[in-house]
């Protein structure tokens, strides 16, 4: 399993660091039972759901806020656990019902249980209450600015509360980055009235999509993931992305069953097994990706044969999973897998009359059907992967 850069050791780094800042804060225990301490419980997430920084907000329980020594919480009687500020929250008079994302985890440090309460970075800020809670008041914006959390009788100032409504509406966010928010919107975009190869997104026109013939023939070819679909051959196009008329990127796309089905070329990469004597290719779409935003926003739910690709490729939330999920792999060597394959019916054969199509030869044939085996193996790994891992149950 990955450990380079644990959540452990980022608490830690944090801790040993001696200073707080803008989205990290100690404190020497946890909040009491009385309104008073239920107030600056409120005021003090508010303030790291507001943040300035962009990154997950911190509340480390458990340290001493001048020394910076670690005191723990395994004694702490007021200790809490997620689900008592999920519940706590949930009686919270947010504005239009958006409430920050919380969860709690422990670590060890000194031999002593550290508690860190996390408060999600989300794109829904500015946070604040319709209503009074005690003292935190109805549309005040309360924010962390440095070590700094903004005065519970005050707003913040205009210019951070105008960076918080920047970021709810993605203004913050570079033009590709948006570009992906946007294509999950599937509904939201609209064939030109003199280009119906081309399509503009309604609440911002700026941001334009073209479909083209491939005439990049280093993406064509024979992939197994484009032609397990059998009798139509399949076809290449590109999806250029632009913004005020500046192509940002190209997105290669391949339409398989004579056109009736369409999604994004996936991510490739390369699995090397530690004795490095084997290396496997595979294929992939992560969430956090363009990729697979287009791929989203390509889906045909009407179509009914599309389950192959999914059964054959995997998805992962994230680079950080896919990076975890191939340690895992690694941990056993590529014979185990080989054994695997050996009772799997090959799919694509070079006297198959439905390849007319394509010049697939034996050798070509046992390619695209090892390749086949392996993508699909990973996507059933992938399962029993979430079910145990412990890279998921932290994450």
């Amino acid at each position: 399993m990955r450990k380079d850069y644990s959540f452990d050791q980022k608490i830690i780094e944090l801790i040993e660091s001696g200073i707080e800042g803008d989205y990290w804060d100690f404190k020497y225990k946890y909040y009491g039972k009385s309104e008073e301490d239920k107030t600056h419980l409120l005021h003090d997430i508010l303030c790291m759901a507001n943040t300035q920084s962009d990154h997950d907000g911190y509340i480390i329980f458990g340290i001493d806020n001048n020394s910076h020594d670690a005191v723990g919480v395994e004694s702490d009687p007021n200790r809490l656990v997620t689900e008592h500020i999920i519940s706590f929250l949930r009686g919270i008079p947010f504005s239009a019902g958006m409430r920050p994302e919380v969860q709690i985890k422990t670590i060890r440090y000194k031999n002593h249980e550290i508690d860190v309460l996390i408060v999600r970075n989300t794109r829904n800020t500015p946070y604040f209450l319709s209503k009074n809670f005690n003292k935190v008041l109805p549309g005040c914006v309360y924010t962390r600015v440095g070590d700094s959390n903004t005065p519970i009788n005050q707003s913040a100032d205009m210019l951070h509360v105008e960076h918080l409504w920047k970021k709810r509406f993605g203004l913050l966010s570079s033009p590709l980055f948006r570009f992906r928010d946007m294509l999950f919107d599937r509904d939201g975009w609209m064939a030109t009235e003199t280009d119906y190869d081309t399509y503009y997104y309604i609440n911002a026109p700026e941001f334009t999509l073209k479909y083209s013939k491939s005439t990049d023939y280093h993406v064509q070819g024979n992939y197994f993931f484009a032609n397990y679909w059998p009798f139509h051959e399949p076809v290449f196009q590109d999806m250029f992305l632009y913004y005020f008329g500046t192509a940002l990127t190209k997105i290669p796309i391949v339409l398989v069953d004579d056109g009736m089905y369409a999604f994004p070329v996936p991510n490739a990469t390369v699995i090397t097994f530690p004795d490095k004597s084997r290396s496997v290719r595979y294929y992939y779409y992560s969430q956090e990706t363009i990729t697979y935003a287009t791929l989203v926003y390509l889906e045909d739910n009407t179509y009914p044969d599309r389950q192959p690709l999914y059964n054959m490729i995997p998805i992962f939330h994230s680079e950080k999973e896919r990076l975890a999920f191939e340690d895992y792999i690694k941990q056993h060597n590529f014979g185990y897998y080989a054994d695997i394959f050996k009772d799997w019916n090959d799919h694509f054969h070079a006297n198959k009359s439905y390849f007319d199509w394509m010049t697939i030869d034996e050798g070509n044939a046992k390619f695209m059907n090892d390749e086949w085996k392996w993508n699909s193996l990973l996507v059933n790994i992938l399962d029993g992967f979430r079910l145990k891992s412990e890279f998921c149950k932290h994450e």
